[in-house]
């Protein structure tokens, strides 16, 4: 029995080690965070999948989202403080595109963190139809800038006919690159 079962878990590992393989071949081509969704308004898998529809992706492009973070400012938890070090990571690194989460959290990230303002860097025909979206927070330099996009309106929180009291803000790290699939997001997120 126990030689089976050491079969078993070595055909798991090789099929996991395959798959991460392949996935790592692929070329990623957005890659955002969604933290704190206490109402699972943001199905990170879901919305992956269908994004990626939405942009006709190929075989070997991907989008990848992460909803399993949670930080709560002042907390000590161990898992508070990984999900708070992979953000942070990822934002070092120039490898997170954006970061959905709670407008509280927003305003923090926006006092610590250089965003990008949103009002100079996305293209103006998107900016017609969300401007009025956007949230002016104080950034790292004590000046108020638009640095945030309201989700209130958007298809994660209207879909789910969400009535909770907390907001969900878009943000993104001043160190990001707009790209084509970031404003694809944008008007996927507002159906635009």
């Amino acid at each position: 029995k126990s030689i089976l079962f050491l079969l078993i878990l070595v055909i798991f590992a090789l099929f996991y080690i395959g798959d991460a393989l392949v996935q790592h071949s692929k070329e990623m081509v957005l890659q955002g965070f969604f933290s704190n969704d206490d109402y699972n308004l943001f199905d990170a898998d879901v919305i992956a999948d269908d994004f990626s529809n939405y942009l006709n992706l190929s075989s070997k492009q991907r989008v990848f989202f992460d909803d399993s973070l949670y930080v709560e400012l002042d907390s000590s938890a161990e898992y508070v403080v990984a999900s708070q070090g992979k953000i942070s990571a990822y934002i070092a690194a120039k490898e997170l595109d954006f970061l959905i989460t709670t407008s509280d959290l927003a305003k923090h990230y926006s006092s610590k963190i250089p965003l990008m303002d949103l009002e100079a860097s996305l293209p103006n025909d998107l900016l017609k139809n969300i401007g009025n979206h956007l949230r002016y927070i104080e950034g790292v330099d004590h000046k108020e800038g638009a640095y945030a996009i309201d989700l209130s309106d958007s298809r994660f929180i209207k879909d789910a006919n969400y009535k909770g009291e907390t907001s969900y803000y878009f943000i993104i790290p001043s160190n990001a690159v707009i790209s084509e699939e970031l404003i694809a997001f944008l008007k996927y997120a507002f159906k635009l």
